[in-house]
């Protein structure tokens, strides 16, 4: 369906493809001219790659204090005000300094540079203002509830004991015990948290909105020339084919197993609010290389689907509707990508199902006392955050339902996202045609919210240095020595990528699976390897 749109289409970049069909075209020189540049570039790409490899021990392995540059906290390592504002693992990340590529990536070269702005400016609003504003002035639950946490609290900041809520009967159903329920109380959460709600439901109606102003004319123009070309009957019945037998076998599986407490007939649902976000989202990521997550709007409608007796609430059946509707425009996004550069890829996309399965059963195996918090992890990295979101939707979502959440005054502003997202775009649009040389058009509001609602809770690191140097790549090179821009930068940032992973899996093959420990000293401090002594009062 959108491939008949983005594919075709020179304009929708893909811009992460960029990157990658350089990287082809350079290893695969045809002519005689293209041979001698490509191996100039070739042999750039082997240097760049190995100078990170062996530079990625440091920050991964041998001196990670250098992950992290803290400044403020150097200057005041046992004053907990000034370690919150500097820390980047558990702070705000202040001016904070990060010589570790994992936080940067090559987006800084991939994302145009309006949208590494944007991203930005959405980093600095909810991170360096709004964090600080509610934390020093207790607002909207903080202290009470941790503001630097994604958890689930009872009313009086102790941990929430949703096992306890949960029964299954005779069948197999899982209700929630009302009684048990009504001694808890509401299931509450930090303030970034709770706003993080408002900036993804703002961000999935922005999507929409913006498209429809800014893309719609020409996705219309697009589709009345792609049916005047015509198809033929045999490419659209292969394409529905595919529609309705893949999905119709995972289903059987699903019913077969009844391994993920979900309704059934919630499996649909699922499938077809995916399909319906799958243009809007896939032409913001086709223009931008942006991502956009729709999680959070699908727990809130599969929370309301199931709030009627009968139906099973175990957290569980709402990840697995999130996933499944996700996964929709997610995987569907991976495949429009590699179709815009080459097919192959699909294969990799499949080998790499498997690996990554099992890394991630090898951490949950070793570091499971980090994640759960058990053990404090000084390097600030093995802090689960984003399993702690998932636990927490579902306990909110699920458990409680969506009524009971929105009924409480300290949820009900979060639903103000859906007319802001609404309204944001529109504004944008409006001036946009009054001063159409003022550009913009470039401040796309799906990607201002996105940005904004991404959790900083335990790694605020990486984004104001990726904002330097995505600013001298992208502005000062892009604009004032692009002749070098366009024939280095997406080299160097396949390479930064390429050095970094090789060394990853290298840590992780003969060092992390063998248990050898990097012994502890001042560059790799047991307590805190920022140096920010009194980050935890």
């Amino acid at each position: 369906m959108v491939r008949k749109i983005l594919i075709d289409d020179p304009e929708f970049i893909f811009p992460l493809s960029l990157q990658q069909v350089t990287l082809y075209r350079s290893m695969q020189g045809k002519t005689e001219l293209h041979k001698s540049a490509s191996k100039r570039q070739m042999k750039v790409f082997w240097w760049i790659l190995l100078g990170t490899f062996v530079w990625q021990f440091l920050p991964e392995y041998l001196f990670p204090f250098v992950a992290a540059l803290a400044p403020l906290c150097w200057f005041a390592s046992r004053n907990h005000t000034v370690n919150f504002l500097g820390a980047g693992r558990g702070g705000i990340g202040l001016l904070n300094i990060t010589l570790n590529w994992s936080n940067i990536t090559s987006t800084v070269i991939t994302y145009p540079y309006s949208v590494q702005v944007t991203i930005f400016v959405g980093f600095v609003i909810t991170t360096w203002i709004l964090i600080p504003v509610a934390y020093f002035g207790n607002l909207w639950g903080s202290p009470t509830y941790d503001i630097m946490s994604n958890g689930v609290f009872q009313k009086n900041g102790s941990s929430y004991p949703f096992e306890s809520l949960i029964y299954t009967d005779s069948s197999g159903i899982q209700h929630v015990n009302e009684t048990a329920y009504h001694e808890v109380g509401l299931a509450y959460s930090g303030a970034q948290y709770t706003w993080e709600i408002f900036m993804w439901y703002a961000s999935y109606i922005s999507s929409f909105v913006w498209c429809a102003l800014f893309l719609g004319p020409k996705v219309a123009k697009i589709w009345k020339a792609r049916k005047a070309e015509g198809e033929s009957h045999q490419d659209r019945l292969r394409e529905w084919a595919v529609l309705t037998i893949v999905p119709i076998g995972i289903l059987l599986v699903i019913v077969a197993t009844k391994s993920v407490w979900m309704p059934t007939w919630t499996y649909f649902v699922a499938l077809g609010f995916g399909g319906a976000a799958m243009l809007p989202m896939s032409l913001v990521y086709a223009m931008s290389g942006y991502s956009i997550k729709v999680g959070f709007f699908n727990e809130l409608i599969y929370g309301y689907m199931i709030d009627a007796p009968g139906s099973s609430r175990h957290p569980l059946g709402q990840l697995a509707y999130r996933i499944i509707s996700g996964n929709v425009w997610y995987d569907a996004r991976t495949v429009l990508e590699d179709q815009k550069v080459i097919g192959i890829q699909i294969i990799a996309n499949m080998l790499a199902l498997p690996i990554n399965y099992g890394v991630m059963r090898w951490v949950i195996a070793s570091k499971f006392d980090y994640v759960s918090g058990r053990i404090p992890d000084p390097q600030g990295q093995w802090t689960g955050q984003e399993f702690k979101s998932y636990n927490t939707a579902g306990i909110q979502y699920a458990l409680v339902g969506p009524k009971k959440l929105f009924a409480s005054s300290f949820f009900k502003p979060v639903l103000y996202g859906f007319p802001a997202g609404a309204i944001a775009p529109i504004i944008i649009w409006l001036l946009h045609k009054k001063f159409p040389k003022a550009r913009f058009d470039l401040w796309n509001s799906t990607i201002f919210f996105a940005s904004a609602a991404t959790f900083h809770g335990n790694l605020s690191t990486g984004p104001f240095t990726t904002f330097l140097v995505g600013t001298f790549f992208n502005f000062y090179l892009y604009r004032y020595r692009r002749a070098f821009w366009n024939k280095w930068a997406y080299i160097s940032g396949a390479a930064l990528d390429t050095g970094f992973n090789a060394n990853l899996l290298f840590i992780f093959i003969f060092l992390g699976t063998t248990g050898v420990v990097m012994v502890k000293w001042w560059g790799n401090n047991a307590d805190n390897i920022e140096r920010c002594f009194a980050l935890k009062k």
